[in-house]
């Protein structure tokens, strides 16, 4: 969806005015914090909830980084060497490849713009495993899920809130940032307010009620799941919450529009996240094709920014297939396809390698540990602690 939301922009007919659905493609990100929300907290949370141990700090940390380093370092690397050998500063350097460049006054998108997110995602790994080694400090056993969603839904409004102040606010509070110092949202609001792990964690949030509540046993009691005309409901339904979140705010954005078309999407994306609970859909075999495909994924999102500009200063001419839309998607396809040879390229020779060294090095089960349950049983009940 960020491929397709970027390839707007390639040329003159891409960049002519599209609807809603091309616009918006680039709520791809929101669905990517979503199920960051879901898949990093989960461990965490199945921990707290039976109070077990919770995730040992050091394999967390080593295995997030090898996913998310070599690959952005790399394209770093490539970036300065062939795309950008004069521009960037040693500072914007060093604050990329050490993941604070969203803390660094006009520094968010300088390198390696798309690596935003990346700054984002990385807080939210530091966050994470402090949150819940205060949430369970004064519990000797299982923590209520009561509690713990109390506190997610507090981390959620006070990010909410945050968001939608610094966006209407922040320019009088900041001054003048600059062209580097704003952010990408066309409000002029400073990025060091706006793109920040405080400005983007209501995003996180649906994906962390979703673990609390699989966790929980709650899904277990959603019967829509369990029929096909059930599930269809809950398509329905999540398109009509992303095109609720295209109109709040298409045509007359403004900061409390985009708070809400945030809030829409991330809901439209956490009801697809639950019928891919529920159903399991990786298991049947088109899932197996697809997940080959999911492995650079990553990659292909920090590799295509370089090769749309490649694509771009070669002066590579696209046919116009009919008009804007036809040549968006032409255009989508071609940065895709180009994206994907660096992307599968790192993935074999150098981030497979790299994981699975990590995944040796600090595994989670041992030949001494008991084999931990597959999620948290529905015994643990909604009550207060």
């Amino acid at each position: 969806m960020v491929v397709a939301a970027h390839a707007n922009y390639l040329n003159a007919v891409t960049r002519a005015p599209s609807g809603g659905l091309r616009h918006y493609m680039w709520s791809g990100v929101n669905l990517f914090f979503v199920l960051s929300g879901y898949l990093i907290t989960r461990p965490f949370i199945v921990a707290l909830c039976q109070g077990r141990p919770r995730p040992r700090l050091l394999a967390y940390t080593v295995r997030r980084a090898s996913r998310i380093l070599p690959a952005y370092w790399l394209v770093i690397a490539v970036s300065l060497l062939i795309m950008r050998p004069l521009t960037a500063t040693w500072s914007e350097v060093v604050s990329h490849l050490l993941l604070i460049h969203d803390s660094v006054p006009g520094q968010t998108y300088t390198v390696v713009a798309v690596a935003w997110t990346l700054g984002v995602e990385a807080a939210f790994y530091v966050l994470v495993p402090l949150a819940a080694a205060v949430t369970g400090l004064r519990s000797h056993g299982p923590v209520a899920p009561r509690r713990i969603a109390a506190i997610i839904v507090g981390a959620w409004i006070l990010s909410a809130v945050w968001s939608w102040a610094a966006a209407s606010f922040g320019s009088d509070w900041m001054g003048n940032m600059g062209s580097q110092g704003i952010n990408d949202a066309g409000d002029g609001a400073p990025a060091l307010l706006t793109v920040n792990l405080p400005a983007k964690l209501f995003l996180f949030c649906p994906g962390v009620l979703i673990a609390l509540a699989e966790c929980c046993g709650a899904l277990e009691s959603l019967r829509l799941t369990r029929t096909a005309v059930g599930r269809a409901v809950m398509v329905l339904a999540s398109g009509v919450l992303w095109w609720a979140g295209v109109l709040v705010d298409w045509g007359h954005s403004t900061p409390a529009s985009r708070a809400a078309r945030d809030e829409l999407f991330a809901a439209a994306f956490g009801v697809l996240l639950v019928i891919a609970i529920q159903t399991r859909p990786w298991r049947s075999p088109l899932a197996r094709v697809a997940a080959s495909v999911g492995v650079v994924s990553y990659g292909l999102y920090l590799w295509h920014g370089i090769t749309e500009d490649w694509i771009r200063g070669a002066h590579v001419s696209l046919p116009t297939l009919g008009g804007p839309t036809s040549t968006w998607l032409l255009a989508t396809a071609a940065v895709a396809l180009t994206g994907l040879i660096p992307a599968t390229l790192s993935w074999v020779l150098l981030e497979r390698s790299l994981i699975a060294r990590a995944a040796r090095a600090f595994s989670v089960r041992t030949a001494s540990s008991p084999r931990p349950p597959d999620a948290v049983t529905s015994h643990v009940r909604w009550r207060p602690r």
